[in-house]
């Protein structure tokens, strides 16, 4: 399983596109199989419309606004004097999007088998139940003080196989929580990558190939940061 993220500050563009037809009419059935109580209770186990997205991403964005709490990323720009990228900004970046996909040989999983491998993801991502540090390393104080005891809403959209046959779920949180703290994205990428792992062997599914290469096995401090100008994407790029 592969995982993919990505961050914004659209909320409702994230969740209509992930509802609409795709760039190649690959998606079909659009459904939330998992995520936080409040919005399971309402929108699980139907087709999810473009109407019930943008309500959806309303209730995944109303602690922020609530609370009036901002997340930035920083942006960063190519320097010719300096021969490397520089920051000359930031930007909104409360939308945190994960994309797991299945390679095309293993087929699909069930909307059940989907939901527990999710929910196993996001609390192991320390983004539901509280912070999770489940790898043997130190974390910065930094991580620390950015991650609160409390869950943030999050949810979990299917729309059936990518453009190259992938089965796959999109996972989208808000990186505040219900008590005004934020979510810590230090090293998620790193991290997603060996809560993956974790997941394919408890869950019984294919362990990535990519898993053996040299940025699977990194350390923390050498795996590369995850490109910082996220986009939205046609799932035939996962």
């Amino acid at each position: 399983m592969i995982p993919h993220i990505s961050r914004s500050g659209h909320m409702i563009d994230l969740l209509v596109h992930l509802v609409g037809p795709g760039r190649y009419d690959e998606q079909s059935n659009p459904r939330l199989i998992a995520g936080s109580p409040d919005i399971t209770v309402l929108y699980a186990d139907e087709e999810i419309d473009v109407e019930n997205a943008r309500r959806i991403a309303r209730t995944l964005d109303q602690y922020g606004r609530f609370f009036d709490v901002a997340v930035m990323m920083p942006v960063m720009e190519w320097d010719e004097n300096l021969h490397r990228k520089v920051k000359v900004g930031t930007k909104p970046a409360h939308v945190w999007h994960c994309t797991l996909s299945l390679h095309p040989d293993e087929g699909k999983l069930t909307d059940d088998k989907w939901a527990y491998v999710t929910a196993d993801f996001v609390k192991q991502m320390g983004l539901d139940d509280g912070a999770t540090l489940p790898y043997d390393f130190e974390a910065p104080d930094s991580y620390w003080d950015m991650t609160g005891p409390a869950s943030c809403r999050w949810a979990a959209i299917r729309h059936g196989l990518s453009r190259n046959g992938n089965d796959h779920v999109h996972v989208v949180a808000n990186l505040v929580r219900m008590d005004a703290t934020k979510v810590s994205t230090w090293r998620d990428n790193w991290r997603s990558q060996q809560t993956v792992r974790r997941i394919e062997l408890a869950h019984g599914l294919r362990v990535s190939e990519s898993r053996n290469s040299k940025a699977a096995k990194a350390s923390p401090e050498e795996v590369p940061a995850v490109n910082p100008h996220p986009r939205l994407e046609s799932d035939d790029t996962r």
